[in-house]
């Protein structure tokens, strides 16, 4: 063997025995990379397990389909963030993950179910948010977790447009929590309804800032429809609309009160008086037929004069006469009988009663109504329909009023 040759096999050992060694270098280094790499994907694996219990911690332990109470978007900001931390160092492994086996595996199980769940947690919460949106909310809001409050009135200015948008973002997926968030959208579709339809009740009494009609029936249609309402903003616009066509009802009720009454009163005052002419008519002829009965000799004097001259029995009188007639004698001697003698050359005349008088108060006075009625009801319901339309008048008093002639009649005196 020549010394050239020695030398060259010299070298060739040496670069074995570097490569040996080289390899066995390498060989340690990716061993220990995959080993880090593996404890990386691990410790991030459980990272998203813890996530995953804290997120199980925002649905309610009873029911899983609603949120827990009071759950926040803000909470639910920051699992999210975490896992998209632990999502982050993942992928920032350098080592090919086929070296990493079971441990990829294992992490993006735990992953995938983190993002499932988080996922379902945005949608509840988005849509109890939009239910929310649809109420008034002072003390309470509709939804919050599992507790629904179904007697909240909707929002000023709700839309149907708005409601749609909420109705279609339901899943189809039923659970009780969608069941409750479909009843709180048809909820708020019937309130919107109903206002609707007392406007249109409404509209029948009053349009153009003015009342345009006073029926009875359309006022109490409306006005049941008015109270069914709960939003309170249009409940008093419409109220107020209603009242203005209430005070024209009393107003008009008033009025037809005031002529019934006086209708009354005129009635009475034509009876009375026909009453009052035929007493006098009677007066005449019962006085004209004792002047032509009676056995008396008339004498004018042009003077109403009677003597009576009574020694036992029965007096006797003698109507007197005007017109020709005169002095009149009767005498009477006893036994009950009597005689009498004209002397004169008159005859008999038409007799002339006293004027009649109409009849005064004898107790009680006409109130400051001014009103008088021929019943205590008729008195009543007039002093009622004025409190009812003038707020100024506190109540009354309801007065009998007693006439001389033994009517009564009423009045009303207002404080």
């Amino acid at each position: 063997m020549t010394k050239r040759q020695k030398i060259v096999i010299l070298v060739l050992i040496t670069i074995v025995l570097v490569a040996g060694v080289g390899g066995t270098v390498y060989a340690s280094q990716v061993h220990k990379q995959v080993e880090e790499a593996e404890e990386t994907v691990k410790a991030e694996r459980v990272s998203v397990e813890k996530v995953t219990k804290e997120l199980s911690k925002l649905l309610d332990q009873k029911d899983p389909s609603y949120l827990a109470e009071n759950v926040t978007e803000e909470q639910i900001a920051s699992l999210d963030q975490q896992l998209k931390q632990s999502e982050f160092v993942f992928q920032d492994v350098s080592v090919d993950k086929k070296l990493l086996k079971d441990h990829v595996v294992a992490y993006e199980s735990a992953q995938e179910k983190a993002d499932k769940l988080i996922g379902s947690i945005y949608e509840k919460i988005t849509l109890q948010r939009g239910v929310n949106t649809l109420f008034q909310s002072k003390d309470k809001v509709a939804m919050n977790g599992a507790k629904v409050e179904k007697e909240l009135a909707i929002i000023d200015g709700l839309t149907e447009e708005k409601i749609k948008s909420i109705q279609e973002s339901i899943p189809k997926e039923e659970t009780d929590f969608t069941k409750d968030v479909k009843g709180l959208v048809e909820n708020a579709s019937g309130q919107l309804k109903q206002i609707s339809t007392a406007k249109e009740a409404v509209a029948k009494l009053y349009k153009g800032n003015k009342v345009v009609s006073t029926d009875q029936k359309l006022y109490d249609a409306a006005k049941a429809e008015t109270d069914k309402i709960k939003n309170e903003k249009t409940k008093k616009e419409l109220t107020d609309q209603l009242g203005k066509v209430k005070a024209e009802l009393d107003k008009k009720a008033k009025e037809v009160a005031v002529a019934q009454a006086q209708e009354t009163a005129t009635k009475e005052q034509t009876a009375q008086t026909e009453t009052t002419g035929n007493v006098n008519a009677n007066v005449e002829i019962n006085d004209a037929g004792s002047t032509q009965g009676n056995n008396a000799t008339d004498t004018d004097t042009g003077s109403w004069q009677q003597e009576s001259t009574n020694t036992g029995g029965t007096s006797n009188w003698q109507q007197p006469t005007t017109g020709g007639g005169g002095g009149n004698t009767n005498t009477n001697t006893g036994g009950g009988g009597g005689s009498g003698s004209n002397t004169g050359g008159g005859g008999g005349g038409t007799v002339t009663p006293p004027p009649t008088t109409a009849p005064t108060i004898v107790s009680g006075y006409i109130g400051n109504s001014g009103m008088i009625f021929s019943s205590g009801l008729e008195a009543n319901l007039y002093g009622n329909s004025v409190l009812a339309s003038d707020p100024s008048k506190n109540g009354y008093v309801l007065i009998g009023i007693f006439y001389s002639d033994g009517s009564e009649k009423f009045s009303i005196d207002f404080y």
